[in-house]
C-alpha cells in the first residue's frame, strides 16, 4: 500500500468544483486500492469551517459526513 498524506485545500477544491482537475485525480486515487490517503484529526473541522464560511453552505452534520465519507481518508493523530 501507498500511504498518501492529503491537504486540505485539494479537498476544499474537489468539493467547491467537481470538474477540477483535482477531482479527476482523487478519482483516480480512490479507485487504486494500491493507495491509502491520510490527513490530521484537524482535517475534517477545517474543511467544514472552510465550507461553511468561504461558499456559505449550511451542510447538516449528518450531510457533510455524507460527502466527506466518500474520500476514505484515515485520521492520524499529531504525536
Amino acid at each position: 500500500m501507498i500511504p498518501l498524506f492529503i491537504n486540505k485545500n485539494i479537498i476544499y477544491s474537489v468539493i467547491y468544483n467537481e470538474n477540477s482537475i483535482e477531482r479527476q485525480l482523487l478519482n483516480r486515487i480512490i479507485d487504486n486500492d494500491e493507495i491509502q490517503l491520510f490527513a490530521p484529526t484537524i482535517f475534517w473541522d477545517e474543511i467544514r469551517r472552510n465550507l461553511s464560511k468561504k461558499l456559505k453552505l449550511n451542510f447538516q452534520e449528518e450531510a457533510m459526513n455524507s460527502i466527506l465519507f466518500q474520500f476514505d481518508i484515515i485520521e492520524i493523530s499529531p504525536k
